[in-house]
């Protein structure tokens, strides 16, 4: 199974690699001690390399979307209180757990942020904070998966108007028990298996 580490600095982050190993100290030769001919001898000052400009990540665009996913895979969530995982499982919902992938994979989700909260209810997230991005994914629906798992508590599914295949970025995380969102076609595709008290 392949767990995935984000860049969700609000809602989300990466799993960051160890720092690297502090170098070697290197014994540094004493000067010499023979006036104006030993300066003579020594190379001259290298000027300081110029730093070059950082070139923005490109924009996570919908024609990019097309990595299928494993059959299973976990996502790492890191928030500022904390990480949660969320396990997702393919079979269940694959459109949900394509687009998922993929926009996990694209970056989509850094710098989100927990933007609806229903206590009991659900806590909802997926909006990007570029509003050009925002533009781009508007119309990049997926089609409904079939309801096969419950929307019980710590399960996750893609929020969606009341129309059929209108599913885009938006998930939520059920907080509670929700049988009703089961008739009306909220498929989850998968459910947190660490770190629940981070959603609460």
């Amino acid at each position: 199974m392949r767990r995935l580490g984000l860049l969700w600095l609000v809602l989300l982050g990466c799993t960051t690699a160890p720092p690297p190993p502090a170098p070697t100290p290197v014994a540094t030769p004493a000067e010499p001690r023979l006036g104006r001919a030993a300066d003579a001898e020594k190379p001259a000052a290298q000027p300081e390399p110029k730093a070059e400009p950082a070139v923005p990540a490109p924009l996570p665009r919908p024609e990019n979307a097309t990595l299928q996913p494993p059959p299973q895979y976990e996502v790492v969530v890191e928030t500022t209180l904390g990480q949660f995982v969320v396990h997702v499982d393919s079979n269940q919902a694959p459109h949900g757990a394509q687009r998922f992938y993929n926009l996990a994979m694209l970056g989509y989700y850094a710098n989100a942020t927990f933007f609806r909260a229903i206590a009991g209810f659900m806590v909802q997230f997926g909006i990007h904070g570029d509003p050009e991005v925002n533009r781009l994914w508007k119309s990049a629906t997926i089609t409904d998966d079939p309801v096969k798992m419950p929307n019980v508590r710590g399960t996750v599914a893609f929020a969606k108007s009341g129309r059929p295949n209108s599913a885009t970025t938006q998930l939520f995380v059920n907080l509670g028990d929700n049988p009703s969102l089961d008739a009306i076609g909220f498929a989850p595709i998968g459910h947190v298996v660490e770190g629940m008290g981070v959603v609460d």
